[in-house]
């Protein structure tokens, strides 16, 4: 075979025929389908992201090289190593729709063709995921962040931290997302999450469940206007509106009662909400909670708003914490660098021991003003220049598990 690709019986050879010439399917596309909290249309092959939905569909196409199949195979996997068999389709199909996918999730897929005799070889492998932001805006600003991570106990709590620059207030929208989210099949969620605002060691407000807030009405106005799913009423997710000056905070993400589980932590520029000019701009984020192996991964979405590339320097910090009194500290981070183009998500950049550009993420990081990383550690850091558009950090370990920092800055 010329090709290289293994041959396959036929139902269609002669009786002395033991093979038929059996070609490897090619992945064209993978099209999106489904957003969580938010409601923007991104065209693809396959059509657009329908609105107020935080579990969606990828849809997935393919080549059929084959003349002899019986069907074909679709495999899919969260860490691009381990596939798993998730459906099949019938012979000189081409198209599966994978149904149940959720947010910030990067997903890998590959398809074989199969007949009575075996399977082809693997086709190429295609990745892609749903985000949770919403489009780069026309101005140039940071407008929206959402993470995903476990809310632990004690040296696990969840902490989320953003920076307002500039020369005026701000209205900032902040949501811990916890119960809502099992309504859409995410499993594990926090049944009841916390929300309190630091700036410093001086606590600007809390919440607990979001309908009970002085403000719940205007709260409610400004999801609508910025175009995200409301919460329902009498949840227990929990909610602040609030007018910022310039600064840094910090939201502390907790359980009541000690509860523990998954939750989504969003942080808003609500200005346009009010028909407010900003004079100031969110320029960095932080989210400091457990990573470990597999789907204990802490996600981080951002997105690079207006028509100029910026410059950011993304870290992800584990040993160092320890200075800092942070017990179970990770000692070995990664982090990996997702951008999504019309519906597809590829893997742009990724870094493990920060040292192998060390010069560079040092002078950066003084620059912004955050502390230097440790000469010779294992934590993980990138200076990029990035496109306008919606980007994604995933942060894993190793081995093991442990307490990190993930943080993007907008540097010079």
């Amino acid at each position: 075979n010329p090709q290289g690709i293994p041959s396959l019986h036929s139902a269609r050879t002669t009786a002395k025929s033991t093979s038929t010439s059996f070609k490897t399917p090619t992945i064209i596309a993978i099209a999106m389908k489904g957003l969580t909290f938010c409601t923007f249309t991104v065209v693809s092959i396959a059509g657009f992201l329908a609105p107020n939905a935080t579990a969606g569909q990828l849809t997935l196409s393919w080549t059929d090289n084959s003349d002899n199949e019986s069907g074909f195979r679709i495999e899919r996997s969260t860490e691009g190593v381990s596939f798993t068999e998730i459906g099949t389709v019938g012979a000189n199909t081409t198209l599966f729709v994978d149904t149940f996918v959720t947010s910030f999730t990067a997903y890998s897929y590959r398809v074989r063709a199969y007949n009575s005799s075996g399977n082809s070889n693997y086709s190429n492998v295609r990745n892609s995921s749903l985000d949770l932001l919403q489009q780069p805006g026309s101005n140039d600003r940071l407008i929206g962040t959402s993470i995903r991570a476990q809310v632990k106990k004690d040296s696990g709590t969840m902490i989320a931290g953003f920076v307002i620059k500039g020369t005026g207030n701000k209205q900032v929208l902040l949501r811990a997302v916890g119960p809502s989210l099992a309504d859409y099949g995410v499993s594990g969620v926090i049944n009841d999450p916390r929300i309190t605002l630091y700036q410093g060691n001086t606590i600007i407000a809390s919440n607990d469940n979001w309908s009970t807030s002085s403000n719940t009405a205007l709260i409610s106005t400004s999801v609508e206007q910025i175009g995200i799913s409301q919460l329902p009423q009498g949840s227990k997710d929990a909610a602040l509106l609030l007018n910022l000056s310039p600064g840094a905070y910090t939201a502390h993400i907790t359980g009541v009662d000690g509860a523990t589980g998954a939750a989504l932590v969003e942080v808003y520029d609500a200005d346009e909400a009010f028909d407010i000019t900003s004079t100031s701009n969110l320029t960095a984020i932080s989210m400091r909670g457990e990573i470990g192996t597999g789907s204990d991964v802490v996600i981080a979405g951002f997105v690079v708003a207006g028509s100029e590339p910026k410059r950011l320097l993304i870290r992800v910090v584990g040993p160092e914490l320890s200075h800092f009194g942070v017990p179970g500290a990770l000692n070995d981070p990664l982090l990996k660098l997702y951008k999504t183009v019309n519906g597809e998500t590829f893997e742009i950049s990724s870094n493990n021991d920060w040292g192998t550009n060390a010069s560079q993420i040092t002078t950066v990081s003084n620059q912004v003003g955050v502390s230097a990383l440790d000469e010779g550690s294992k934590s993980a850091a990138l200076v990029i220049w990035l496109e306008p558009g919606v980007y994604t950090v995933h942060s894993t370990s190793s081995s093991g598990s442990g307490v990190a920092l993930v943080e993007v800055y907008e540097a010079p």
